[in-house]
């Protein structure tokens, strides 16, 4: 299968992968879970990292076997012109709702925070017009802008410590008593935090080394499940389970607590590092 030559690294692929997944999802992320898992709302997290885990090595099996070849063409290898046309074009679809429905919850962010006299259509405008210029410089820039935003994130799990001294470490006891019907339930929010490593069937055929797929792939979930684990539980440690599943975006809400004098308004300078990250998801 010819992809006109153009191929990624596994670096490029742990920054692909993580721009494909965390986007928006940590800033709610907490409220879900504490809604469900109470004070153990980053067990849930822990346990959700089995999916991601386990799409990624199937999808890594099966299409070693067809090096070189995209997901259309070993959709339709599988299954029949008929039927694996209509797989791939549902993936289409499954990625084009991910990605509206993040730049949907993002726009309502910002027009609540920062500009609520602004229509909700333009910010989303100029949020996919962002996107689709990085989208248009071709796979290797995008990954590049990937690896730029995956810096910002770090960063901001940094700014994170800033409310620690104020937090109530009982906040997070006890540990492991919960109905596994609620446990389940929170899982299942943190799973689905977790989707977007399925954009492996696009990016593996393009990947130089593929026999080390699987080490980039566990490489950028641990990552993925570090980020939400951390904001899961400084939300939780700061705020309590109870106040925190009264906030919207409880990951947002938690700056208000910190103080730094260049910033007397945290959240705003948050919002514009958290717009560099979601243009590129």
């Amino acid at each position: 299968m010819n992809n006109n030559g153009v191929k990624i690294t596994n670096k490029e692929l742990v920054f692909l992968t993580n721009g494909s997944v965390v986007g928006l999802v940590w800033v709610y992320l907490p409220r879900a879970l504490c809604k469900e898992a109470q004070q153990n709302a980053w067990l849930a997290v822990l346990i959700s990292v089995l999916y991601p885990i386990l799409s990624w090595i199937l999808i890594e099996r099966l299409l070693r076997r067809y090096p070189g070849q995209n997901f259309y063409h070993v959709s339709r290898q599988l299954f029949g012109k008929i039927i694996g046309s209509i797989l791939f074009i549902s993936v289409v679809i499954y990625f084009m709702l991910f990605s509206g429905t993040i730049i949907s919850n993002f726009a309502r962010l910002v027009k609540v925070y920062a500009l609520p006299e602004t229509p909700l259509s333009v910010i989303i405008t100029v949020i996919v017009m962002c996107a689709i210029w990085v989208g248009i410089k071709g796979i290797n820039v995008t990954a590049w802008f990937d690896e730029i935003s995956l810096y910002l994130i770090l960063f901001l799990m940094l700014v994170y410590c800033l409310p620690i001294p104020i937090g109530d470490y009982t906040n997070l006891l006890p540990v492991g008593q919960i109905p596994w019907q609620n446990l389940g339930r929170a899982t299942l929010q943190a799973v689905w935090a977790q989707a977007g490593v399925e954009t492996l069937l696009v990016f593996y055929c393009l990947v130089d080394s593929p026999q080390k797929v699987i080490k980039a792939g566990f490489i950028s979930i641990g990552l993925n499940t570090l980020i939400y684990l951390w904001v899961a539980t400084i939300c939780v440690l700061v705020m309590g389970a109870d106040i925190t599943q009264q906030y919207l975006w409880p990951g947002l809400t938690i700056l208000k607590v910190s103080y730094v004098s260049v910033f007397e308004r945290l959240e705003f300078f948050f919002l514009l590092l958290v717009f560099f990250v979601v243009s590129r998801t």
